[in-house]
């Protein structure tokens, strides 16, 4: 049995609520979201409704950005005068500058870094909730903090993370598409649906037609291979949907798939910044 107390941080764009961050001792990093009405903390000073709201009457996008590397060494500091050894669960390195600065923070903790340990989990949203939620549960069985990093560095290349796209608007008002996709998406009434590669989105496939029939086609998509699925649990994020929306979309993909746990999920107003109103994903776990 380890005896030594083991931190476990992870940034906002996790995609689990507080209570289960909280039930599960995990701490939160809140990223910076800029606005022309000013600089905001995701979860304590903004939300993603905020983000929703603020885009439909300003027609204006949003800038993400994680902590500075200041803000990271003070914040490992902090938490190491509490606990033996810190865990950091920072999003994919192909996404965000979380996990560059986190390391970067180490240069300047001398011996203190080496207790800490920076993951990259290649992921964003919950499929990196899936791992700070594993690291969580390891160390609940005793496992060392050495232990853990391994475990799920190793999980992290099982875990499935897609997301259907209602609109493309958002994505054109941050730079991360052209008017003309988003134009021509919008047309032809297409939804993209982005796949996790390589720690980043690749588009995986277009679907027609309404969302509500786009959304059970994609559902369809990726769990379509459900020997390859573990059955455990799921997690499906929503970014804005409607409470009705949600519930048919749950049980629909219970209908596709017999899983044992469903997680139902709010998008940080981090994540709802880039992919917008009425955009869902369907994370999950692979058989080894």
């Amino acid at each position: 049995m380890n005896n030594r107390r083991i931190g476990i941080i992870a940034d906002c764009v996790f995609d689990i609520s507080r209570e289960m961050a909280e039930m599960h001792g995990i701490d939160i990093v809140p990223f910076y979201i800029t606005t022309d009405t000013g600089r905001f903390r995701d979860i304590t000073e903004i939300t993603s409704q905020n983000i929703l709201e603020y885009t439909q009457s300003s027609g204006k996008g949003t800038t993400t950005d994680p902590p500075p590397v200041e803000e990271y060494e003070q914040l490992f500091r902090k938490k190491l005068a509490a606990c033996d050894e810190l865990i950091h669960i920072a999003a994919s390195s192909q996404m965000s500058a979380s996990y560059e600065r986190s390391v970067k923070a180490l240069d300047h903790l001398g011996h203190l870094q080496s207790r800490i340990y920076v993951v990259d989990t290649g992921q964003i949203s919950a499929g990196a909730g899936m791992l700070a939620l594993k690291a969580a549960k390891l160390r609940e069985q005793g496992a060392t903090a050495s232990e853990i990093v391994a475990e799920i560095n190793a999980m992290k290349e099982h875990i499935s993370t897609t997301v259907v796209m209602e609109t493309l608007d958002y994505m054109l008002l941050n730079g991360r598409v052209s008017k003309r996709t988003a134009r021509l998406s919008k047309a032809l009434n297409l939804h993209p649906v982005l796949e996790m590669k390589n720690g980043k989105f690749a588009v995986k496939s277009v679907l027609p037609g309404n969302m509500e029939t786009a959304a059970k086609l994609y559902a369809r998509l990726v769990l379509g291979r459900r020997d390859s699925i573990d059955t455990g649990a799921v997690f499906i994020v929503c970014c804005g949907c409607k409470v009705d929306t949600q519930n048919r979309i749950k049980e629909h993909v219970k209908s596709l798939v017999p899983f044992e746990n469903v997680i139902m999920a709010e998008t940080s107003a981090t994540v709802t910044s880039n992919c917008g109103k009425g955009a869902f994903g369907i994370i999950t776990l692979n058989r080894v």
